[in-house]
């Protein structure tokens, strides 16, 4: 069901854009049990807040704009500088999942079924279970 007026539960304070005003893109969040977020910033630090809006903790990653997913429990992201996918553990270190040999990952998502996709730019799943993806360098 649509909401014809839509309306903000609530806001956190990210720290994006800092007081530099380096950090400027806010890129992307994973919530963890309903009760905390990572949220990933245009920088290598991933910020792990409650709902609340207290601050956790930080952890870097190798690279910026990570797109984070929830994966069997666990948040996963792209590095694609080590063409690998990558997964914060239980005890919030990194651990590589796999590499994908000679592409980068660009896209990923859990399919309503749960299984991981990756694909070279941009994937999704429609609400029919159909595939999406776009062919970046279909003119060219």
């Amino acid at each position: 069901m649509l909401l014809e007026n839509p309306m903000v539960s609530f806001t956190i304070d990210t720290g994006i854009p800092d007081e530099n005003g380096e950090n400027t893109r806010l890129y992307d969040i994973a919530i963890i049990d309903g009760k905390k977020i990572w949220v990933d910033g245009s920088g290598k630090l991933l910020h792990l807040f409650d709902l609340h809006g207290n601050f956790h903790q930080s952890l870097t990653v190798p690279c910026a704009g990570s797109y984070l997913r929830m994966y069997k429990e666990r948040v996963v992201f792209r590095d694609f500088k080590e063409k690998a996918l990558k997964k914060i553990s239980e005890d919030d270190s990194v651990v590589t999942m796999f590499t994908t040999g000679d592409w980068t990952p660009y896209g990923i998502t859990v399919s309503a079924s749960g299984d991981l996709l990756v694909c070279l730019w941009y994937i999704a799943e429609n609400i029919n279970g159909d595939i999406v993806v776009t062919d970046f360098q279909k003119n060219k």
